[in-house]
């Protein structure tokens, strides 16, 4: 088995952090309920030392409460609340 990740892996990753910021923008869910049960997730990959699935865990977790996430949240939010003169 090889630690790289692959390209494959990548555009899942890409996808899942996709779906996350919509959750979290339709207040689907909380940034902070995400990041606990990522970290929930995390703590049984390395009881079963698993450590790139810990890893890969870790990554959604501080997405999920990136401060610098939450501005582009907001600014999103903002925009859907408050469209740009002359939009339809």
């Amino acid at each position: 088995m090889t630690n790289r990740y692959t390209d494959e892996d990548a555009a899942y990753g890409a996808a899942l952090k996709l779906i996350l910021d919509v959750l979290i923008n339709a207040n689907a869910a909380s940034a902070n309920d995400l990041a606990s049960a990522f970290a929930t997730m995390r703590e049984k990959f390395l009881a079963k030392e698993n450590v790139k699935g810990a890893a890969i865990m870790e990554t959604f977790r501080s997405f999920c409460v990136d401060p610098q996430r939450e501005k582009h949240r907001e600014l999103a939010k903002q925009v859907q609340r408050d469209p740009p003169a002359g939009s339809a």
